[in-house]
């Protein structure tokens, strides 16, 4: 699982418990206790921590097209938790110590998810069901229409910046598939652990970069002995036995020796510099390593194929 999906994941669990721990309370109506709403008010803090984790987290797709739009739609739930301004206001048809009267109605206000639980738990205290019942109805409103509208739309927003970082998941996977059906599972093995490091969170990016260029020996040293080539384990030197033999043409040689030397300068070398600012040339890294290793895969096959008794 990626780290957004881990995400979109995590953060919909903690709300669905929100959700069913409306549920619960409402059933209960008439019996909800101080102690209740304390654990009611524990949830509601935890998923605003959780959104507040991965707010920062984020930070790693700075500078890529939808993340300040993502960032928005973060801090738009947080908001909805903690406000103090009034989002909801109701006519109510009984006074009490919790209403005010606007002139014409007796209204009670409702604000952010976690002040108006406060509010919930200072009723429950004092007695008041018809308070506590009107605190809950307008919690579970919140969770319903606001809250749980802009997570749908953070959760596409999360996908769209996934999707736009690096090749698209779909083909990922299915080179990989590939690679492996074809006896190319080192390559993978390769693959996997450079989107790994890119996943963590911070993310590891030399180490990305350095697991690319494995990946790209690894298959290089397989073609070159499926194809009869001793290999030298000098990169240059195997490139060009796997031209002579016509396996490849020397533009795609060339290609494929520009990717070795970009990723064995970003990513290996003590003096180069790979940091969050750099994050479009580790996207740039993985994106052509996948390229090029489908590139070569594609030969392979179409080879093997084309060797293939009619």
């Amino acid at each position: 699982m990626s780290s957004v999906e881990m995400m979109i994941s995590e953060v919909q669990t903690v709300f669905e418990g929100l959700l069913q721990a409306v549920s619960n309370l409402k059933k209960q109506q008439k019996t909800i206790s101080e102690n209740d709403v304390l654990h009611f008010l524990s949830l509601v803090t935890v998923f605003q921590r959780k959104l507040e984790y991965y707010k920062e987290s984020i930070s790693v797709f700075s500078g890529r097209p939808y993340f300040e739009r993502t960032l928005d739609r973060f801090k738009e739930i947080i908001s909805y938790c903690q406000t103090e301004k009034q989002l909801h206001t109701k006519i109510v048809g009984d006074s009490d110590a919790y209403t005010y009267y606007d002139g014409h109605y007796y209204r009670d206000d409702a604000e952010g998810v976690i002040f108006e639980t406060k509010q919930m738990l200072d009723r429950a205290r004092h007695g008041s069901i018809s308070a506590v019942d009107r605190s809950l109805r307008y919690i579970d409103d919140m969770l319903h229409q606001e809250i749980q509208t802009s997570l749908v739309e953070l959760y596409g927003d999360l996908h769209l910046l996934a999707n736009l970082a690096i090749f698209p998941i779909e083909e990922r996977l299915k080179i990989k598939s590939q690679l492996a059906d074809s006896g190319f599972k080192q390559v993978v093995e390769y693959l996997e652990i450079a989107e790994e490091n890119y996943s963590l969170t911070p993310p590891h990016l030399k180490d990305t970069l350095s697991n690319c260029r494995l990946a790209l020996e690894s298959i290089i040293t397989i073609l070159s002995n499926g194809l009869g080539i001793k290999s030298t384990q000098r990169f240059s030197v195997d490139m060009g036995a796997l031209q002579n033999s016509g396996f490849i043409d020397r533009e795609t040689k060339d290609v494929v020796l520009s990717m070795w030397s970009y990723l064995s300068m970003k990513g290996s070398h003590s003096y180069s510099t790979v940091n969050k600012e750099s994050m479009a040339d580790v996207d740039f890294g993985l994106e052509q390593t996948y390229r090029v290793i489908a590139q070569l895969l594609t030969k392979y096959e179409n080879r093997n194929k084309n060797k293939a008794p009619a």
